[in-house]
């Protein structure tokens, strides 16, 4: 039998021992992406690969040599410039040497023996450069004028795959030092320098893989060019993909904060900006130049990424001691990382949602940790205090003022600062919001970063961006009871060192899990290509705000659809959302049990230990779902009983537990239902569509029109456009089809011609019952405004006389919910009168700035109080003997764009359901009527 030949001598080891079996267990711990398997293996069933490296290294060589092997793919059957005989044993070393030193290996013989192996259709591995003492030279350029070649002669592709691994995940500096030279730069490190990294900053170290090239299809494009050129052109295009790969990893190279602030001052535009700005204000040149210097110094970052690596670990410690763990979307993180190979052409916006002080931390951890390089955050002056300023700062942190009204110059200089991150590449993170949701529910956007950006691509400082929504969510938030304080007529307290120093007692207990969600990255000109929008230099004033509004509701509905239901959101919900003093265990579970197979049906996203726990349950939620929809319900909620223990715990000081006859009764105190609603309107904000429309058609009490309906569900979605973020992909009609279709297929309404019927009360009850907290909160705004007519009255003051209202209301009995008397509805529901024209706003003096004061608008009276309260009273019911009124005697109110309401699309049928208490057990007399009765009615 005739003997195989011998591998090159450059060939992969084939197998781990020895001191390649020693060096492997170390290379175990380099970071990489847990799905390179599966996203490399169709590639090598798609053609012969050819790995491509920037530099050659021996160190790089064998770990992707021990990496292809601990995944399973095709090991490199040559490399050109590397030799493994020292690693195949003494001998094959020693026959290795001699071979050297008798016979030599010249270029053509390499890219010979290189281009013999590809043709047999196995897989090798390319250098493209060397290091030498004066720096970085190309090496072997026959051997892509081969493969480009051979490529022509043969139908099987030749794939080309870029790959990097950076042993110091430091991001490289702008600034050549000597010790680059001696040792080699961040992206061609000397061996010295490699060896030193490698046995001190291993932990450090991250591999990216990228997309293939093919070859055979650059031949099919570029016929006609000789292989010459064809090679220098796949060259270049090599280098770009591997230092998108580089970008991915440690972004753009950095320079010191002083060069970043001397290169925005000397910049011709912006002395051209400022010498205007100096003339307008009064100033002289130098007066001008230096106040500038000074608010860029104010702003700056001074990121450092050794103290951000040190304050990962110090994070490491701190969210492990308070934080059950943090549930991170795996596969939205690659998308983000696929998003930043292009973020030289178009770089990332990250815009998250706001709930926390800890979201300027989590975000920066969770990308630290997933080897990624954390953004520069935009943060308010308010936590530049030091030491907290300190920290932060080289942490990433940039910093604006509240306002920038009266400042000119100040928003100049913030408007450059920001434009220069945005060129030099580096991640931006700013809160579309402003300031943290004190409710739960995402904050209408604020648009003056958005325009500042769109701003800079019309004024072509940039020509694109990619920004990418992400959704944070909490278990239970750290400050909900300063929310809480803030909304019952507290004072927010301003930040303060002592402030940190208190801070410190929240390591002492446990706050459950964080979510981190992602949509995909939303890249500028696509979306003003679909929405048929422009940014050029002659865009007008009026469709630029416009363009900048859209794009800022389209955003934030993309974080809305990235929003986590957690436990603790389940429990909120259904203790939230009914009229009576407490609920049994028992019915608690069941109707989270009813609330999790709707949300599902919804498209939502569960948090990971749900959809573990019900993954787990499987075969018992299928045998139970045979029987009856009830006991479907009742399996599910048995089935997240720990998830829900573990919620009650973290909850326990809103939640009251009480024993009652051997059965265990849950009740929400009055004085915390406001700090529990936090936990709901996550809910809230998902099923909304489902919440106005049951408002609307168990107002009417009878069956209603169809197009009465959709009329008065347009004007609650309107009336309450400031407490949703509501998609506006669609038009309004569309939406509201598209919801009553849904709530049809389920059996909770029907249609009797043109007639809209309510098939199952009771759940739509437990629909309105989560919207009737704000529905009275709008009521109570509404009748306090005649606090108005005795004259104007600061927005402080007024909320002061509305909450005392609201709560003398309660006592009455004339609302329900005490939660209705939060600040943040009664402010959003003045912000709605004032756009109603129903008040409107003005100013008087009131020390360093003017005050904002409110008054009824001129013509308006006490009659329009009225009769704008009792519009509102119609959804409350308040006239329960009489005959409701018709839509048209009530004042309409057309939806703007953004109050359009979507309901998901289309959803598997319910069955029947019963008009039955949803969740009620059989224990309170409702007997089921059929096996496929829906446990919910």
């Amino acid at each position: 039998m005739k003997s195989l030949p011998p591998p090159n001598p450059s060939a992969m080891l084939p197998e781990s021992s020895g001191i390649f079996a020693r060096l492997g267990r170390t290379f175990d711990q380099v970071n990489r992406d847990e799905g390179l398997a599966e996203r490399l293996r169709p590639h090598a069933e798609a053609g012969t690969l050819v790995y491509v490296m920037r530099t050659r290294s021996l160190l790089d060589y064998l770990f992707f040599n021990h990496l292809f092997l601990k995944l399973g793919l095709p090991l490199a059957q040559i490399a050109n410039g590397v030799d493994l005989s020292f690693f195949r044993g003494l001998r094959a070393w020693l026959g290795g040497l001699w071979a050297r030193l008798t016979g030599g290996r010249g270029q053509g013989r390499c890219a010979d023996e290189f281009a013999a192996i590809v043709a047999g259709a196995q897989p090798a591995l390319l250098f493209l450069k060397t290091r030498t003492i004066t720096g970085d030279r190309v090496v072997d350029p026959d051997i892509l004028e081969r493969l480009i070649a051979l490529q022509r002669t043969q139908d099987q592709p030749i794939l080309l795959l870029p790959q990097h691994i950076v042993w110091p995940r430091r991001p490289p500096s702008q600034r050549r030092r000597w010790r680059d030279i001696l040792f080699g730069s961040q992206d061609s490190t000397g061996r010295l320098s490699k060896m030193v990294h490698f046995f001190l900053g291993l932990p450090q170290a991250v591999v990216q893989v990228g997309e293939p090239i093919d070859l055979a299809r650059q031949v099919a494009q570029h016929e006609g060019w000789s292989d010459e050129r064809l090679a220098r052109k796949v060259r270049r295009v090599l280098f770009i993909h591997l230092a998108r790969e580089a970008m991915a990893i440690h972004g753009p190279k950095v320079k010191e904060p002083h060069r970043i602030r001397r290169e925005i001052l000397e910049r011709k535009a912006f002395q051209t900006e400022l010498k205007a700005l100096a003339r307008t204000e009064g100033l002289a040149w130098n007066q001008a130049y230096e106040q500038a210097r000074r608010d860029l110094k104010e702003i700056a970052a001074a990121t450092r990424f050794e103290f951000v690596l040190g304050f990962g670990k110090l994070l490491d410690v701190v969210f492990g001691r308070i934080f059950d763990g943090v549930e991170v979307d795996e596969p939205g993180m690659r998308r983000v990382k696929d998003a930043a190979r292009l973020s030289r052409r178009a770089p990332l916006v990250l815009v998250p949602s706001h709930k926390s002080h800890l979201d300027y931390l989590v975000i920066s951890w969770v990308f630290l940790r997933r080897e990624f390089i954390p953004p520069h955050i935009a943060a308010g002056a308010n936590l530049s205090f030091f030491p907290l300023g300190f920290f932060l700062r080289r942490a990433g942190a940039f910093f604006l003022r509240r306002s920038f009204h009266g400042m000119p110059l100040y928003k100049a200089v913030f408007r450059r600062y920001v434009w220069k991150l945005v060129r030099e590449g580096y991640p931006l993170e700013f809160f579309p919001e402003g300031g943290r949701s004190r409710t739960g529910k995402l904050l209408p956007p604020k648009m003056g970063m958005m325009a500042m950006l769109l701003e800079g691509v019309r004024a072509g400082e940039f020509k694109d961006l990619q920004f990418v929504p992400i959704n944070l969510s909490y278990e239970k938030v750290v400050e909900t009871a300063s929310y809480s304080r803030e909304l019952t007529g507290g004072t927010k307290k301003a930040e303060s060192v002592g402030g940190v120093v208190r801070a410190g007692g929240v390591v002492l207990r446990r706050y459950g899990r964080i979510y981190v969600n992602f949509e995909a990255p939303v890249r500028l000109s696509d979306y003003l290509a679909e929405q048929g929008l422009s940014l050029d230099d002659g865009t007008p004033d009026d469709d630029f705000r416009d363009t900048t509004r859209r794009l800022a509701y389209h955003l934030m509905r993309q974080i809305q659809e990235a929003t986590i239901v957690p436990p603790s959101a389940l429990i909120g919900a259904v203790l939230l959302s009914h009229d009576r003093r407490g609920m049994s265990v028992a019915r608690l579970r069941e109707r989270v049990g009813f609330l999790v197979d709707l949300l599902e049906r919804r498209g939502a996203r569960l948090s990971a230990s749900i959809r573990h726990r019900l993954a787990q349950a499987a075969p018992q939620l299928e045998a139970a779902a045979q029987r009856s929809t009830r006991d479907a319900h009742r399996a599910r909620g048995e089935a997240l009983r720990p998830l829900l223990d573990e919620a009650m715990g973290l909850l326990k000081k809103l939640i009251q537990r009480v024993d009652a006859g051997g059965d265990v009764i849950y009740t929400v105190p009055e004085r915390a239902r406001i700090e529990l609603d936090y936990y709901r309107n996550t809910v809230l904000g998902i099923l909304a569509p489902e919440a106005l429309l049951a408002t609307a058609l168990l107002a009417a009490r009878r069956p209603v029109p169809y197009a009465q309906l959709a009329s008065e569900v347009s004007r609650l979605s309107d009336w309450f456009k400031l407490e949703f973020i509501y998609p506006t992909s669609q038009p309004f009609e569309a939406n509201f089809e598209a919801t009553l279709v849904r709530l049809e297929a389920e059996g909770f309404v029907g249609r009797e011609g043109d007639t809209v019927v309510a098939s199952a009360p009771k759940t739509l009850e437990f629909f309105a019952g989560m919207l009737r907290h704000l529905v009275e909160g709008y009521w109570i705004a509404a009748d306090a405004l005649r606090g108005l007519a005795h004259g104007p009255m600061e927005k402080k003051e007024w909320l002061e006389y509305a909450r005392e209202h609201a709560e003398r209301e309660f006592l009455e009995g004339d609302v329900s919910r005490q939660e209705s008397a939060s600040t943040a509805v009664l402010g959003n529901a003045l912000e709605l009168f004032r756009q109603e024209a129903l008040v409107v706003e003005a100013t008087r003096p009131g020390g360093r700035k003017p005050v904002t004061v409110y008054r009824l608008a001129p013509g308006r009276g006490l009659d329009d109080v009225a009769f704008r309260r009792d519009d509102l009273g119609f959804f409350l019911n308040r006239q329960r003997d009489a005959e409701p009124a018709p839509a048209e005697a009530r004042v309409a109110q057309e939806p703007t764009a953004e109050a359009a309401d979507q309901a998901p699309s289309t959803v598997p049928p319910a069955a029947p359901p019963e008009d039955v208490e949803p969740g009620a057990p059989e224990e309170e007399g409702v007997a089921e009527k059929t096996s496929a009765s829906s446990p919910s009615e």
